[in-house]
């Protein structure tokens, strides 16, 4: 009758409401979510996103509840907007039709995703797996999900010769790897490679790398590799992982201003006493022209002034010039040096940046001449 219909509408009306708020709080958590991924960024693209991959996006998480998901929604979000086509539609796919059980399987395997070119893969030595707990079922499930090929004929394959290096590597350890004549020499590594999407989560998940896999792809590629190869293994330092390089308009004196990023990205410096590097000293050599050297005493106090704009206000920097005069040459005496380092350690320690034993340390060392000015 029409009394019953009424109250199947309204009971209709009711949970469709309720989906729709549920479906809204979802929404909202993963921009919430974005948003405070996006405050942190200092640039982003100004191209848009594309209208078909907002909807797909907004479709796709409407109903992810689970929180952690909901945070790896929102790196999706951020990185988008950050760069659009980040992100492939497929990759919306794979992500919308991932179990929380299969994202933490995909967690537990990242430590030991390794790269070679554009390529990222999975070992695929039994012994391998077998060391670092991972077994060909889990490989399997995940080839499921869309983010591994299993194939079990799969085989990376890397060319190589004298003028042709490769390298297998993850964000801690580099095996660099090279031919020893003109002919190619090929290297084959079994391995299960990670899809688009694969890659493209990947970079969404936070992990730390396992840098004794490196090692045992090492192991393994001696044992197996030809004769006319040569190979090296080496830890990946901060300075690749935090984008580091050279200045190149910073002429004459690109190395004053690679110190200071060093520094500025958190690296610490030290004198090695060991002879590395032979310079050979010549009349004509750019240190000695006059030009060059004003150009270096120019840079040189920009980066000075930057590197000490971290803990001193302006008053403070021109103490320390009445001091420093044409850093970083021999143009004042050891005293000025020393009373220069204890004025800015004193502004830094009253501000909380060192504590004195590190600049009475700091000290010591330039009056037993482990640092020349």
């Amino acid at each position: 009758n029409s009394e019953d219909f009424n109250r199947l509408m309204q009971r209709a009306g009711t949970r469709l409401v309720l989906q729709e708020t549920i479906k809204q709080h979802n929404i909202e958590s993963v921009i919430d979510n974005a948003y405070e991924i996006l405050e942190k960024e200092e640039v982003c693209s100004e191209e848009p996103v594309e209208q078909g991959w907002i909807n797909r996006f907004f479709d796709s998480v409407a109903d992810v509840s689970d929180e952690d998901l909901q945070k790896l929604w929102g790196k999706v979000l951020a990185g988008e907007i950050k760069q659009p086509k980040s992100y492939s539609l497929r990759t919306l796919e794979t992500l919308k039709n991932l179990s929380k059980h299969e994202a933490t399987l995909f967690q537990k395997i990242a430590p030991f995703v390794l790269r070679e070119g554009n390529n990222h893969f999975i070992v695929s030595n039994n012994d391998i797996l077998k060391k670092h707990d991972l077994n060909y079922h889990e490989i399997l499930q995940l080839d499921e999900c869309g983010l591994i090929n299993s194939g079990i004929s799969v085989s990376l394959q890397i060319s190589l010769s004298n003028t042709k290096e490769s390298q297998i590597f993850n964000k801690c350890k580099m095996i660099v790897l090279e031919g020893l004549s003109s002919s190619v020499t090929k290297v084959f590594v079994g391995d299960y490679g990670l899809t688009r999407a694969g890659i493209e989560i990947l970079s969404l998940i936070d992990f730390i790398p396992d840098d004794s896999i490196v090692d045992d792809v090492f192991d393994l590629i001696v044992k197996k590799s030809p004769s006319n190869l040569k190979m090296a293994i080496h830890k990946v330092n901060s300075i690749q992982e935090n984008s580091i390089n050279y200045d190149l308009t910073c002429k004459c004196a690109q190395d004053y201003d690679f110190y200071k990023q060093f520094i500025l990205k958190g690296g610490k410096l030290a004198n090695i006493n060991d002879v590395l590097v032979r310079y050979r000293m010549h009349p004509k050599r750019l240190t000695d022209v006059f030009e060059t050297q004003q150009i270096q005493i120019n840079v040189a106090e920009r980066v000075k002034e930057q590197l000490l704009s971290r803990f001193l206000n302006r008053d403070e920097i021109n103490e320390v010039n009445k001091l420093l005069t044409n850093f970083p040459y021999n143009e004042y005496n050891m005293e000025n040096a020393i009373k220069a380092i204890c004025f800015v350690g004193e502004m830094a320690t009253s501000k909380g940046f060192y504590s004195s034993k590190t600049i009475d340390s700091i000290v010591d060392d330039v009056k037993n001449n482990l640092f020349s000015f």
